[in-house]
């Protein structure tokens, strides 16, 4: 007998995600570090928009606050240097916040992260794709079991589906990935230290004639869960202790803001991929609001910081679902809905469709799927220009 679909943990998650971002109206009015990180996540994401005048001013008094009332934060005292340096502060100052952003061992600062560069310099989102593709690479990640998390939080098809897609783009007949070139972390693999080193290795050899997927299936956490909407990726070790919760999640688990300064401004390669299976995946890309597929998102939808991705070229985002519904697993399928047909419209397309035709594709067949089970997922779709050209089965020419 056919069993009923589980959910991609969209049911649990929404628990779990309450429980970690709860509470956060009251913690808008707290001062001191206990808001730390809330208004780190407030500086990152305004940032990211590369604000000025009078925006980057109120974001100034806000990165003000944070270290006059927790001066130990170092990521505070980092920010707060970078704003001091568009707003042309006294050098006096600007050495003062940098200064303290050391001491304090600021993580921001040893990791060169900038919110500030999120968007691509005029030059790189003007510029033309190359007219052929050199070498492909690929980081895939499936976490459905979580060291720190309640054994019902786990995911039943989250590391199958992770395998089962590198599988298909290793294939010789429709994916034609080196097998070198894909890099597979499944639960135990995925913490974040071994995601961020995945993202260190596309870093490394991904050139700027190279095309890179990359892939997620996790949970995910809802933008609109969190007073900044900020969305978060949990890894295998995310961690959430009682009494600090939403400081475990941000320290614990991939911000989308990081993921999304990482392709633009440390990836050289000009054509980028970006899969989310995750739980609350749409609200990378629209607000919670039901859309048609056909409908066009207003520029100010985006989320900011995937947002900033549209300043690039060559930029896809594909997430499984819009931000107001569930992403489902489904134990006919043996895998989740959403990665079952990329697999399907990726092997019957021999690889060999446009990204636009192919992602069309993809939306009608999950769209149908879901409605077999009478339940409703769209996948949701946002290409920058030129990315509608990508062809994810291209042999490349370097070969």
């Amino acid at each position: 007998m056919t069993q009923a679909p589980a959910t991609r943990g969209v049911i649990r998650a929404a628990l779990l995600c309450a429980a970690v971002l709860g509470g956060a109206a009251a913690a808008r009015g707290q001062g001191g570090c206990a808001a730390a990180p809330e208004y780190l996540n407030y500086l990152k994401e305004k940032l990211a928009l590369s604000p000025s005048g009078p925006q980057l001013e109120r974001v100034y008094e806000r990165a003000k606050f944070l270290t006059d009332n927790c001066p130990q934060n170092g990521d505070g005292w980092y920010y707060r240097h970078l704003i001091e340096q568009r707003l042309n502060r006294p050098a006096a100052d600007i050495s003062f916040s940098l200064r303290k952003a050391e001491y304090y061992e600021a993580p921001a600062f040893k990791t060169g992260l900038n919110p500030l560069l999120t968007q691509k310099p005029p030059d790189q989102a003007a510029e033309e794709l190359p007219a052929t593709v050199r070498e492909k690479w690929a980081l895939v990640v499936g976490v459905g079991t979580f060291k720190h998390l309640d054994a019902r939080n786990a995911l039943k098809y989250a590391a199958k589906d992770a395998r089962n897609f590198a599988s298909a783009l290793t294939d010789t007949n429709y994916g034609r990935f080196k097998p070198d070139n894909v890099m597979v972390l499944t639960d135990e693999r995925a913490t974040l230290e071994g995601i961020r080193t995945g993202l260190g290795w596309l870093r490394e050899n991904a050139k700027r004639e190279d095309l890179v997927v990359i892939y997620f299936s996790s949970h995910g956490t809802s933008r609109e869960m969190d007073p900044n909407g900020v969305s978060f990726i949990v890894a295998h070790d995310t961690q959430m202790d009682a009494g600090q919760k939403k400081q475990k999640l941000f320290a614990t688990s991939l911000e989308m803001i990081y993921l999304v300064y990482f392709i633009n401004q440390e990836l050289q390669a000009r054509r980028t991929v970006l899969f989310l299976d995750t739980c609350y995946s749409g609200d990378a890309v629209v607000t919670g609001r039901s859309k048609s597929l056909e409908e066009e998102d207003p520029a100010g939808s985006y989320s900011e910081p995937l947002r900033a991705l549209k300043s690039g070229a060559g930029r896809a985002v594909i997430t499984s679902s819009r931000a107001d519904e569930v992403s489902w697993e489904d134990d006919r399928l043996n895998n989740s809905i959403f990665t079952y047909h990329l697999i399907k419209e990726l092997k019957e397309g021999k690889g060999a469709q446009p990204l636009d035709q192919f992602t069309s594709g993809l939306r009608q067949r999950v769209s149908a799927e879901a409605k077999k089970l009478s339940k409703t997922q769209n996948p949701v779709v946002q290409l920058s220009p030129g990315a509608e050209k990508i062809v994810l089965g291209v042999q490349p020419q370097g070969r």
